[in-house]
């Protein structure tokens, strides 16, 4: 089993000491499971990437899909509850649990039927990808984008006579 903690201060991500005065609201086992090692929202100050088990046909170039925040049980914009009622309104399946955001507001998920990870997206035909068979890869792959090093872009030197 993964330490969730130990991966966030992996990704640089400085966990807040005091607690949030607020008790984990209703929620599937599956995410409370997975909400409860940092319960206040997570927003990376890094781009967060990973490489999905599954592949969806939405990853980059170099195979990667992105994580933008992780819900948090406090009253703030990045709010767990908040999400899941977006999700709602958006009509995805009952068994899909938000946990978090990635690029073009989807939303990774937990499933309460096989615990496994989903992404879910919003205005595509297919909205449902299944990404990871459990929780623990989904941080396990979890990793900060490394700059290559290497700038590939050129420059270019254009005589024009008009």
């Amino acid at each position: 089993m993964i330490n969730i903690e130990k991966k966030l201060q992996e990704l640089n991500v400085i966990l807040a000491i005091e607690e949030v005065n607020t008790a984990l609201p209703p929620m599937p086992s599956s995410a409370s499971h997975i909400v409860r090692h940092y319960k206040r929202s997570v927003l990376f100050s890094e781009n967060v990437i990973f490489k999905p088990q599954y592949k969806t046909s939405l990853e980059g170039r170099n195979g990667d899909l992105s994580l933008e925040v992780l819900w948090g049980i406090e009253d703030s914009p990045f709010n767990i509850e908040k999400a899941n009622q977006s999700l709602k309104n958006l009509e995805a399946e009952s068994d899909l649990y938000s946990i978090g955001g990635s690029s073009g507001s989807n939303h990774i998920c937990v499933s309460t039927d096989d615990n496994a990870i989903y992404l879910f997206t919003n205005g595509i035909d297919m909205t449902r990808f299944k990404l990871f068979d459990h929780a623990d890869d989904f941080f396990n792959a979890l990793t900060i984008e490394k700059n290559s090093g290497s700038d590939n872009s050129q420059a270019v030197s254009v005589q024009l006579d008009f």
